[in-house]
């Protein structure tokens, strides 16, 4: 899921409704096989093949998130001296950003943030969005679960429905890290036969329909404050994230239980 106001407590609430992985209860390592008279495994085919096609799914990703530009809330940020007051923070207590941006952020006080609001939008209305892709490479056969023992026996063959993967597309987290809901460095990626279609597209339905009802009640502070977070989040990631501090920059207390 990715959103321009990524980041904000609005859409933080979504973070805990990622889909019950759409049927698939485990993770499995993906291989094409011949099966002999339906019943024997006899042949692995390129096992890259499957991999390629979920990775090229998230080239499209980034290219479609790529076209938009997210928040331009930094010039307005930079006048108000929010950023300023950010820098100078992190000068006098030698935190790394990424420890204390979210705290910090969520001390601006509400009267600031109403007069970011009331700059950034200047009387205008504007429309925010939130984009959801499934990664889901379809396959016209049936999909079975293999369970290897250590000295190479399977032990169990069943028949499954849909099957959990993970990809690394390179880079595909970095570029889009301040706008994805749930940022990690393997992607997912569901293996479905094509008659288990009509039982993702329920799911994704429901899934679609909490994700409606969260937003629509979550409280007044947290719709008001979205647009400034992830502004001011946008910002900062942009500035700091190329130039990360050593460990011997950094307080370190903030690690400690």
């Amino acid at each position: 899921m990715f959103s321009d106001l990524t980041g904000s407590t609005w859409l933080n609430a979504l973070r805990h409704l990622e889909p019950d992985r759409f049927g698939a209860n485990f993770e499995s390592a993906v291989a094409a096989l011949e099966i002999q008279s339906g019943e024997k495994p006899k042949k692995v085919y390129d096992e890259q093949l499957i991999y390629r096609a979920a990775a090229s799914l998230y080239d499209f990703i980034v290219f479609d998130k790529m076209k938009e530009g997210g928040v331009d809330g930094r010039e307005l940020l930079e006048t108000l001296g929010i950023l300023d007051e950010f820098r100078s923070y992190l000068d006098t207590t030698h935190y790394w950003w990424r420890q204390v941006a979210i705290e910090w952020l969520g001390k601006i006080d509400e009267r600031r943030i109403r007069n970011f609001n009331a700059q950034f939008y200047g009387g205008r209305r504007m429309y925010w969005g939130l984009r959801a892709y499934i990664p889901a490479v379809c396959v016209d056969s049936p999909l079975h679960r293999v369970h290897v023992e250590q000295d190479g026996e399977i032990s169990t063959f069943e028949t499954e429905g849909s099957l959990l993967t993970q990809v690394r597309p390179a880079g595909w987290a970095h570029l889009l890290a301040p706008y994805l809901l749930n940022p990690s460095i393997e992607a997912p990626v569901l293996i479905i036969a094509a008659d288990g279609l009509p039982q993702l597209l329920e799911k994704v339905r429901t899934w679609n329909d909490k994700v409606i009802d969260t937003l629509e009640h979550a409280s007044t502070s947290a719709v008001e404050r979205a647009l400034f977070d992830a502004a001011f989040l946008q910002a900062v990631y942009a500035e700091f994230d190329h130039d990360d501090p050593t460990l011997e920059e950094v307080r370190s207390d903030l690690f400690l239980p």
